[in-house]
């Protein structure tokens, strides 16, 4: 989109300018046609010495036209019979009448008709050159044009070209993390499925221990397969939101109500700053909601007990900000560089905290996909604050 965008306005900007200039020429060339070459045709050939007029541009045309279309009768009439041939001049005559009447002050004792066959054809070469002139800046402009829309086009499918190749490495690297990220659970759960099988633990207590571990890391695997069918769900070319009018408010204040109870169990506070108005806007309310449960699920699980998470929605003119903010542990510039890329947690994290590193780079191509964007920053009295920039 902001490639088309990038597009739209280069070539809208170019045109403008490439108009502005050909004008100028254009300009440039009547000046030349009026001052030199008109005046000389109409004193060498219809024997007119009292030339002073400026012609625009549809008069200049209009003499070209007839004087050519004459020429082209003055051919026709040398072999035709005398029959056709008095037709033929007397079509003349009336076109030399009827550019005389349209054009003032083109006007001669010689016609087209007394001219010999040297003289037409050297003023069939001055008229070319008259057109030539005429049509040389729109076609020096369409190839200017041509090259320089030719260069942009070719400089965003480079463009293009790289993000495709950045695409499918970061993609290859996910994979190896997805793999990575299975591989240890997996081999935990067959472990202990192992030991139990071959009788190895017998103390029935023990027995629930390893159960209970199995069952947490099958869902930890139930959880990172799910999450990377969404990432890859939301970048199938078959996938569309299902936008619908709905109260942004609401939503917000829903999506952190569900977890208020959570928040309580981990010795968390959750503010929770909304106004009462509503805010309407289209969007996928599920897809939303997956959002705002995921940046509020991160700041409680990624933060210690004590932790204050803000809840706040922004509106100003026609513009709105979520905030979802906490006074947590920062975020260490080296990873958020990278934060809504998949997998950019980093295997200590993932592994410590439990989480997949998918949830920010599935909210991110969300929050995009309605045309929004959602970004990490700094808000006053909080370490650390996710927004997300609307348009109502």
């Amino acid at each position: 989109m902001e490639d088309k965008n990038h597009l739209r306005g280069f070539l809208i900007k170019n045109f403008i300018i490439i108009l502005i200039l050909v004008g100028f020429a254009e300009r440039i060339v009547m000046e030349l046609l009026n001052q030199f070459i008109i005046p000389m045709v109409q004193k060498y050939y219809f024997a007119n010495n009292t030339w002073n007029r400026s012609l625009p541009t549809w008069q200049i045309i209009l003499v070209i036209i007839s004087i050519l279309v004459e020429l082209f009768l003055l051919g026709l009439k040398s072999v035709f019979p005398a029959i056709a041939a008095s037709g033929i001049q007397y079509i003349i005559q009336e076109i030399e009448g009827g550019m005389i009447s349209l054009v003032p002050g083109l006007h001669g004792n010689k016609s087209v008709t007394q001219m010999d066959v040297y003289q037409a054809l050297l003023l069939v070469l001055i008229i070319f050159a008259m057109i030539v002139m005429i049509l040389l800046p729109y076609a020096v402009a369409a190839m200017y044009f041509a090259v320089i829309v030719s260069k942009e086009v070719r400089k965003i499918t480079e463009r293009e070209k790289k993000i495709h190749e950045q695409y499918d490495r970061n993609r290859n690297l996910m994979l190896s993390d997805i793999a990575h990220d299975l591989r240890t659970p997996m081999t935990t759960v067959a472990g202990y499925a192992k030991a139990i099988q071959d009788g190895m633990v017998t103390d029935p207590q023990k027995m629930d221990e390893y159960l209970s571990v199995i069952q947490a890391k099958s869902m930890r695997m139930n959880e990172l397969i799910n999450l990377l069918f969404e990432y890859v769900k939301l970048d199938s070319e078959g996938f569309h939101l299902d936008k619908k009018p709905l109260n942004l408010i609401e939503l917000l204040r829903e999506n952190a109500a569900m977890l208020y109870s959570d928040m309580e169990e981990n010795g968390m506070e959750l503010v929770i700053d909304l106004p009462e108005k509503e805010w309407k806007v289209e969007a996928d309310r599920l897809q939303l909601s997956r959002v705002v449960t995921n940046l509020l699920t991160n700041a409680m699980r990624h933060n210690d007990a004590g932790t204050t998470i803000l809840v706040q929605a922004e509106c100003e003119d026609d513009k709105a900000r979520i905030v979802i903010a906490d006074n947590g542990k920062e975020i260490p510039p080296s990873v958020a560089e990278h934060l809504f890329e998949p997998f950019a947690m980093g295997d200590e994290s993932r592994n410590s905290k439990g989480g997949s590193g998918l949830g920010l780079s599935i909210a991110a191509k969300i929050v995009a996909m309605h045309g929004w964007k959602l970004s990490l920053g700094n808000y006053p009295g909080y370490t650390k604050a996710f927004f997300i920039d609307i348009s109502l």
